[in-house]
């Protein structure tokens, strides 16, 4: 498929998307990609053997092995020849190119700016990962870190059989959990599970970072999982 009718396709799909304001700024997205470049993305899904522990990368310290992620802002200095290579280096060029990123920052920023107070002139760039999350991956409520603007998932099983395995929406049942942004990530004691995105092909859950934005994953206890995700990031480049 052309690249820019890829493109054009998914920002359509966001910008006439609804977003639902409790407790936080969230929406879901169904056919999200063309049918066409979703299968592209599947055939092209590269081997285990790409994938390296989020652990090993020094992103979130040593925590979080059950997650494998390959970098698509780095994936040109990916070495060697694999499974995939040419159509992520064509992906990375639109989905963390400028063109994307400045079009999510315009979208979203009458939303950013009712949930936060950012310093003038902020910068922003664009992160993006392939991900594979295995048996045992669990990550408990948290905002997100607060250099990130705007988090969104993009859903990759092949079929129906892993719909349970999305991101979930919380609120705290208590006063004790602080409501501001940070990296902490908190036991689900202390939280009401209120929404489950459905983990379904070629979709996308995403959100805008704000002092409310908890969310979290479940233990995925069922066995042999590769749960598919493509995130991208809008990150703010200067302290925020």
């Amino acid at each position: 498929m052309d690249i820019r009718e890829v493109e054009e396709h998914v920002k359509y799909r966001i910008a006439n998307a609804e977003i639902r304001r409790y407790p936080y700024p969230h929406f879901f997205i169904e056919n999200i990609f063309p049918d066409e470049y979703y299968a592209q993305i599947l055939a092209n899904w590269p081997g285990a053997d790409r994938f390296r522990s989020i652990a090993e990368t020094g992103r979130v310290g040593t925590a979080y092995k059950e997650r494998h992620i390959v970098s698509l802002v780095k994936v040109d200095q990916e070495e060697g020849e694999w499974k995939g290579k040419e159509f992520w280096q064509e992906f990375a060029g639109w989905f963390v190119g400028r063109s994307f990123l400045q079009f999510l920052v315009t979208h979203f920023q009458p939303v950013i700016a009712k949930v936060r107070t950012l310093p003038p002139k902020t910068g922003v760039e664009a992160d993006g990962l392939l991900v594979q999350d295995h048996s045992n991956y669990a990550i408990g409520p948290h905002t997100d870190a607060p250099h990130r603007l705007v988090s969104t998932l993009f859903y990759c099983p092949a079929d129906d059989s892993q719909k349970h395995l999305g991101t979930s929406v919380y609120v705290p049942n208590t006063d004790k959990i602080p409501r501001e942004i940070s990296g902490v990530h908190y036991d689900r004691e202390h939280f009401v599970k209120i929404q489950t995105a459905p983990f379904i092909p070629n979709s996308m859950f995403g959100f805008v970072i704000s002092p409310n934005s908890f969310h979290g994953v479940d233990l995925i206890t069922d066995e042999n999982v590769r749960r598919n995700v493509i995130l991208h990031f809008v990150k703010a480049n200067t302290p925020v």
